[in-house]
């Protein structure tokens, strides 16, 4: 049974211990230097981008108030589009889980 008393460190072992170390203590000291000297670190800007402001907006109709009184999904059809529209409204397949 080993004892922490007899315990022996080889020369590979130690080796590969030191190589270990002294990488580790490479890299904290790269890690701490960007962090605490950013010039050592890559250059950044926050540039924002210019904010493009379209002129001829469209006129936004509010809704109208027996539509903006209804829930999903019992909307009325005449909801569902606009009058001056001529497309058609399709039919949707209602998915529940009650019958799980």
């Amino acid at each position: 049974m080993m004892t922490p008393n007899t315990i022996t460190i080889t020369p590979q072992t130690a080796s590969i211990i030191n190589k270990s170390l002294a990488v580790l203590a490479i890299a904290a000291f790269a890690i701490a230097a960007v962090t605490i000297f950013p010039s050592f670190g890559p250059s950044t800007s926050a540039n924002a981008a210019p904010i493009a402001v379209k002129a001829d907006k469209q006129n936004v109709a509010t809704a109208d108030l027996v539509c903006s009184e209804q829930n999903w999904p019992n909307y009325n059809n005449s909801c569902l589009r606009r009058s001056e529209s001529n497309t058609t409204v399709k039919q949707v397949r209602l998915v529940s889980t009650d019958k799980l």
